[in-house]
């Protein structure tokens, strides 16, 4: 029973060192979308170009229903330095973790850890089309905090710059 107990007191310690902590920066909040002026066959067109260009693995692609998931790929993350402000400016992501003891953001992965899969949807409109970009099944493949398994979902703000390579 003791050894229950002295465990159950360390993962509590463990678990309560790490808080989240609202990011002090401005990110777009979801859903990503545009509304735009163009046809659908050119806004699907344009879609499915950045998916080849940038060698983005489709997972699913139907154009009938206008949707196009990709594959689970690397995502290029960031974090703020003491300012909110990016450390890399291209990046697609930010998690967001808090240290009490340190008074800092850190992050319980490396950056370059973080895999997510994301979707687009283009749809018709009276005036043209309408284009929505989602970031899902974000996860870390490695980790290094004991608080957190291999393969957790994780909290973080979408920096825009993915949304940015189809709604341009």
């Amino acid at each position: 029973m003791k050894k229950i107990s002295g465990v159950f007191i360390v993962f509590l310690l463990a678990t309560s060192c790490m808080k989240l902590l609202p990011l002090r920066g401005n990110y777009p909040e979801p859903p990503f979308a545009l509304k735009t002026n163009q046809s659908y066959d050119s806004i699907w067109g344009k879609i499915v170009d950045v998916f080849a260009d940038r060698g983005i693995p489709i997972k699913i692609i139907d154009k009938s229903s206008g949707i196009i998931v990709s594959e689970k790929i690397k995502l290029s993350t960031t974090i703020e330095d003491k300012n909110g402000e990016l450390k890399d400016k291209n990046a697609f992501i930010v998690p967001h973790y808090y240290d009490p003891g340190s008074r800092k953001n850190i992050t319980s992965y490396p950056l370059d850890a973080y895999t997510g899969e994301f979707n687009v949807r283009a749809k018709t409109t009276e005036n043209g089309s309408i284009v929505t970009i989602n970031i899902v099944d974000v996860t870390a493949q490695k980790y290094m905090s004991a608080q957190m398994k291999n393969g957790s979902v994780l909290n973080f703000k979408s920096t825009g710059n993915l949304n940015n390579l189809f709604l341009t």
